[in-house]
């Protein structure tokens, strides 16, 4: 299985994700935890593939505002999740969608 990602990984049509290396939820518990098993399963994508991930998936793809900001300064750019009606609003979770801030509580 292995050597089919790195054929794919060669073809250049093809983009690996981060997560934390043990499939964690070391983000609710710690985050220099989670940090360095972040930077540990980065290492790994690169050393295998030779791509360094720019999108990170968190384990059961957990998501909160504090996590985006912490991926954010780990130089990701992007972070894929579950599609929350309290962040999302009224935007649909069928495109890219930027927060820079929790949305506000009266979003519709």
């Amino acid at each position: 299985m292995l050597n089919s990602f790195l054929q794919l990984s060669k073809t250049g049509c093809v983009e690996f994700l981060s997560e934390t290396y043990y499939h964690s939820l070391s983000f609710l518990y710690s985050a220099d935890e989670f940090i360095r098993q972040v930077d540990m399963h980065r290492k790994m994508v690169k050393r295998l593939t030779g791509q360094t991930p720019k999108v990170f998936r968190n384990t059961e793809l957990v998501y909160d505002i504090s996590l985006a900001t912490l991926i954010r300064t780990l130089g990701f750019k992007g972070i894929i999740c579950e599609g929350v009606d309290k962040l999302l609003g009224y935007r649909s979770p069928n495109f890219y969608i930027t927060l820079l801030e929790p949305p506000s509580s009266n979003a519709c």
